[in-house]
Order: structure tokens, then C-alpha cells, then sequence
């Protein structure tokens, strides 16, 4: 990931799966708390045990989580996303 993503920014995200994840405590309520990312540029990404902790600039941070059921993709500009993805 840091060779891939350090320096990049997040142009758009896409939430899926948003109710069932709200309900088990995996998301938080209010969807437009995710707009912060827009625009970000990632300064660091580093992992422990299963969490992935992306530092963006602004004191914004994104934790991840992939083991509970999630995947992270990574998208060149122009391509189009897998059909079935998290």
C-alpha cells in the first residue's frame, strides 16, 4: 500500500452493504461524516495485527478493517471497479 498510495489523493469513495454494517456498530451513522476523505492526501499508512491506519493530511484519519468481511480495492484513473466489491 505505501508504495502504491503514499502522496495520492481519495477522489470519491462508495459504501455499500451501509445498513447492515450501521446496525452490527461497523459504521457510523451519518453517512456524510465520509465526505471528509474527499480530496485527502494520504501521508502514511501502517498496519498492526489486522487494522490498517491510513494518516491523511488535516489530522484526518482511516481506519480499516479488511479481515471483518471487507476489501480494499485500488483503481487506476479510467478503470472500471470489479462488479462485486465491499
Amino acid at each position: 500500500m505505501n508504495k502504491e498510495l503514499l502522496g495520492k489523493r481519495i477522489k470519491t469513495y462508495h459504501l455499500k452493504d451501509l445498513e447492515r454494517l450501521q446496525r452490527i456498530g461497523f459504521l457510523n451513522k451519518d453517512i456524510n461524516a465520509f465526505n471528509i476523505l474527499v480530496n485527502r492526501e494520504i501521508s502514511s499508512i501502517n498496519s498492526r495485527g489486522n487494522a490498517i491506519l491510513i494518516k491523511l493530511d488535516s489530522d484526518v484519519n482511516l481506519l480499516l478493517n479488511p479481515e471483518y468481511g471487507g476489501k480494499i480495492f485500488y483503481h487506476i484513473d479510467g478503470a472500471t471497479p470489479q462488479d462485486k466489491f465491499h
